[in-house]
């Protein structure tokens, strides 16, 4: 009988050691490379963790509840091996901003199977709205027929201040001369991974004109913010 006391408070003992492991013994640090950064689904933020150099499951789990993490399978959790530098132990994690602003949740944890959720730390970043200051116009086709027998595809790209993407929801607006002669079809007027397309036919306007096509920039309350676009010179011919 006092064997078996003896080996129950052992196991006790045990359990005891193994709840309270504090989670700096397992992650020492986890360093940001950016705190803050722009909703444009372009810039890439570095996580490093140095890990225990002691430990021998060397897994660490990351999760993101926005974003997308490079090299995941769906984006939002990544397990990743931890390597020895310059005798510490760090593992790494590459996130892609997302295209809508907001509070990123990255949660990381060492994969120990018998410490599970007593070893996570939590960081957060901050997305900014990514505003859009240029509107560069592409057309597939510089070159159309009238009266309806044409079409040719419009495309745009937005930017930002630095030349990288901007966030969702920013719409376009395509200027024509005589729009109420012309039509559009296939519209995605509202950027999406900073882009915008539309299928344009000048319709019932003389031919052997040109036609010059420009793009306003607009808000989600449709203010135009006097962005600058590049013009498009369509020539427009009659099919014989």
């Amino acid at each position: 009988m006092k064997q078996i006391i003896i080996y129950i408070v052992l196991y006790i003992s045990l359990l005891s050691c193994v709840s309270t492991v504090k989670t700096e013994e397992l992650i020492k640090d986890v360093a940001l490379e950016k705190t803050e950064i722009l909703a444009d689904g372009t810039t890439v933020v570095v996580i490093k963790v140095e890990l225990n150099e002691k430990l021998t499951q060397r897994k660490v789990r990351f999760e993101v509840d926005r974003g997308f993490l490079i090299d995941s399978k769906d984006g939002n959790v990544i397990l990743v091996d931890a390597e020895m530098e310059n005798q510490q132990l760090f593992a790494k994690a590459k996130l892609r901003a997302p295209s809508t602003p907001g509070l990123i949740t990255i949660n990381i944890q060492s994969e120990l199977p018998d410490r599970k959720g007593l070893n996570v730390v939590t960081k957060t970043i901050t997305a900014k709205e990514s505003v859009p200051q240029k509107l560069e116009l592409k057309a597939n086709s510089f070159q159309v027929f009238n009266n309806f027998d044409g079409e040719i595809e419009l495309s745009g790209q937005l930017y930002n201040a630095e030349g990288k993407g901007v966030s969702n929801g920013y719409r376009v607006k395509f200027n024509v001369p005589e729009p109420t002669k012309s039509a559009f079809r296939n519209e995605n007027l509202i950027s999406t991974n900073s882009k915008i397309s539309a299928t344009f036919s000048p319709g019932l306007v003389a031919p052997e004109q040109f036609l010059t096509i420009s793009g306003t920039v607009l808000d989600a309350n449709g203010n135009d913010l006097k962005i600058p676009s590049n013009e498009l010179k369509i020539y427009v011919t009659q099919k014989k």
